[in-house]
């Protein structure tokens, strides 16, 4: 299931075209969501794999064996069928999408994601930066998956914004054995415990920035779920089980925790998109 989900990048995929979905859905922007959160996911696939080409090209050695071993096997199968899913579904909704109307938003992202992976000139991206990684992270998401065309939502872009950033420190967790030798990251200056628990701290405040804005009144279902989602989300990254599968976990462990566990959190907003389906 790691490799089939988490490893081909369909999950987050999924789970930013979910995100997408609820977020325009949450602000009233009704009319071409479907077709905007499924480019949105599929870019994301597209994107997750870009740079983790990169990786593969430049630093192979440090990634973990499982994921290098996947990469060995599947690097031409995965850039060639997300280079060709992204191009098919852009083609056929390409008056939907409006993309040339958004150049400086697809710029953006385009330079973010880039810049995260490598700096022209050098082997490593910001994601080397242990004080820009997260932040970079987290901006792209909410950039990518809120309305940003017509103005700003601040609350729904705020609760955005630390739904991811306190869903990826966790990752970093994860990771602190194979990051110690290459990179610094937020975990090894905090510990381990101090950042599970300022995530949790972020994820709860994710859910505060969308209870205290009046759409709460307009969409109550949705926002509720929403709201469900951060608090679901804070109370696995605050569970011990959790912090013992990060630390002390298999390899497989670790993976199925973050990559199938944390984030299938934001599939969540699939329950109201079925149940609008009924």
């Amino acid at each position: 299931m790691v490799r089939a989900l988490s490893f081909t990048h369909f999950w987050i995929a999924g789970a930013a075209a979910m995100t997408t979905w609820a977020s325009w859905e949450w602000a009233g922007q009704d009319e071409g969501t479907a077709v905007w959160a499924i480019w949105v996911g599929l870019s994301t696939g597209l994107g997750y794999t870009v740079q983790r080409a990169i990786k593969h090209g430049l630093d192979a050695a440090n990634m973990p064996p499982m994921r290098r071993a996947f990469w060995d096997g599947h690097r031409n199968a995965m850039v060639g069928g997300w280079v060709l899913a992204w191009v098919a579904f852009t083609s056929w909704r390409w008056d939907e999408l409006l993309l040339l109307d958004r150049v400086p938003w697809l710029l953006t992202l385009g330079v973010l994601g880039l810049l995260y992976a490598v700096i022209p000139g050098t082997r490593r991206g910001l994601r080397a930066s242990p004080w820009l990684k997260i932040p970079i992270i987290a901006t792209a998401w909410a950039l990518a998956t809120t309305p940003t065309f017509d103005g700003v939502n601040v609350g729904l872009f705020a609760s955005r914004w630390l739904l991811i950033a306190g869903l990826t420190l966790p990752f970093d967790v994860r990771d602190l054995a194979v990051d110690q030798h290459r990179i610094s990251t937020i975990p090894m200056a905090w510990g381990a415990s101090l950042s599970l628990g300022v995530a949790t701290l972020l994820l709860l405040g994710s859910g505060m920035c969308l209870y205290l804005s009046e759409t709460w009144v307009v969409r109550p279902d949705l926002s509720a779920l929403l709201l469900a989602q951060s608090i679901l989300a804070a109370t696995l990254v605050a569970s011990p089980f959790l912090a013992r599968g990060l630390r002390e976990g298999t390899e497989r462990e670790r993976e199925r925790w973050t990559g199938l566990v944390l984030d299938g959190v934001l599939w969540l907003p699939l329950l109201h998109a079925a149940y609008d389906l009924i």
